[in-house]
């Protein structure tokens, strides 16, 4: 995994950020994401066997920080831990982020983004916008912390204001889903629809 990500995506961007930014005169930044994986430390991959598991949060954090090491070599200028649909994995990335700064003496900024699967205000595993902050803001402290993914505009304006009335954050950060569905199929809401 660290091979493949040092040689991969993150080696291209770097010289793709090099070049635009000569081109443009505009700085460009490196992003390593980490996401949620294909396993989830918070629920059982069997209705039947609600205390099973099919990954242990060692192992995501190794896996974590295997990638991160990659990215690092790669020429990364920041993370993004996004994607989240479950807390626990995304407190293994954080983690991982940890002992990585800690070996290297050397801390690469980090932005934290969760998903919202509904206009309840809830990931998918069932936790409030609330209950991830808390979570996380130990890590939080030091990064950008935000929701990304499953609605439109309007309906993330709508939870963000309500986490944002429990809680005070410096940096914070919305990502509505650029194009997704209406509730009738026949429209899709588009980019250019939160500016409008």
């Amino acid at each position: 995994m660290r091979e493949i990500e040092r040689r991969g995506r993150a080696h291209r961007a770097r010289a793709r950020r090099e070049a635009v930014a000569q081109q443009t005169g505009q700085p460009r930044w490196v992003v390593g994401v980490l996401g949620p994986t294909n396993r989830t430390a918070s629920l059982s991959p069997d209705v039947n066997d609600p205390g099973k598991r099919n990954v242990r949060f060692p192992e995501l954090v190794e896996v974590y920080r295997e990638a991160a090491e990659g990215l690092v070599e790669g020429g990364v200028d920041l993370f993004l831990v996004e994607t989240i649909f479950d807390t626990l994995n995304a407190k293994a990335a954080l983690f991982a982020l940890d002992e990585l700064a800690e070996a290297r003496g050397e801390r690469v900024p980090v932005m934290i983004s969760a998903t919202i699967t509904d206009a309840s205000g809830r990931t998918l595993s069932g936790q409030t916008v609330e209950g991830f902050w808390n979570s996380v803001r130990h890590a939080a402290a030091r990064s950008a912390s935000g929701l990304n993914c499953a609605l439109g505009a309007e309906q993330l304006r709508a939870v963000r204001r309500g986490a944002r009335s429990r809680r005070r954050r410096a940096r914070e950060r919305a990502t509505p889903t650029p194009a997704c569905p209406t509730s009738s199929a026949s429209t899709t809401r588009r980019p250019s629809a939160p500016a409008s």
